[in-house]
């Protein structure tokens, strides 16, 4: 009778503690964060590191890198991969001696292994939002690719009834099966799609304008700067309930 009791004791320890390092869908209302500043940045932590159904880590912050500094010198992501997205000002990035300057709507992927550097050679700030992440599972032998830097310009704008879109990659990686990443243009008041689900965990990072997010049985407000997640396999639907057109990156991964 002890073994069975120790027994549940330990799988109800498991559970909880899984429960309570497991992200589930909520959103990120960016202004109610705290910030740190110094003298070269200013650092502002979203999700702070947790496990989901796919990743063993998964961590996102936003950087205010002040004109005339460097982010850190060059330097390797050992296991973790990262996806950077500039949101405000330029920055010179250079990724395994390949450099390039990339504005507003800019996107890296950066792979485990890959040497990088950024810095802000202008006058003004430069801000971007940093995902770095480690998946549970290895694809050790199979196709990831290269890391990238993809400039907002280079991307085609493709009109349709509700907005518009701008792809920039559906792909493996070194840790994921797939990362697809584009933005959607919504007109006022209009939803995106009726609530579905799919496999792929999903983030939706808000750009401009006010959006509700209903899933499940829930519902979450988002405006500009705002990141909603979305766990794998939950019923959600975005809808455009601001004044004008709303811009968002939406981003899915297994």
């Amino acid at each position: 009778m002890k073994k069975i009791l120790l027994l549940l004791f330990i799988m109800s320890s498991e559970l909880l503690f899984a429960q309570k390092d497991t992200l589930t869908s909520t959103v990120y209302n960016f202004k109610s964060l705290a910030k740190i500043e110094d003298d070269n940045r200013i650092s502002t932590s979203i999700i702070k590191p947790i496990s989901t159904k796919f990743l063993e880590s998964l961590r996102m912050h936003h950087t205010t890198l002040k004109p005339g500094h460097q982010l850190r010198p060059s330097h390797i992501q050992e296991t973790d991969e990262e996806l950077i997205i500039v949101q405000e000002g330029k920055l010179t990035v250079t990724i395994n001696k390949e450099t390039k300057e990339l504005g507003p709507g800019s996107v890296m992927v950066i792979l485990a292994g890959d040497d990088q550097m950024m810095n802000n050679f202008g006058n003004t700030n430069a801000s971007y939002y940093v995902l770095i992440y480690k998946s549970k599972k290895s694809r050790v032998g199979l196709e990831k690719g290269k890391s990238a830097m993809l400039d907002w310009n280079e991307t085609v704008y493709k009109a349709h009834d509700k907005g518009g879109r701008r792809d920039f990659f559906n792909r493996p990686t070194g840790t994921l099966d797939r990362l697809e990443m584009h933005v959607t243009f919504l007109n006022e008041g209009l939803k995106s799609h009726d609530p579905h689900k799919h496999l792929a965990e999903e983030i939706i990072l808000m750009i401009e304008g006010d959006a509700t997010m209903s899933v499940d049985d829930k519902v979450f407000q988002g405006g500009k700067g705002d990141l909603f997640y979305l766990s794998s396999g939950s019923f959600h639907g975005i809808q455009n309930t601001g004044k004008g057109q709303a811009s968002y990156f939406a981003f899915q991964f297994n």
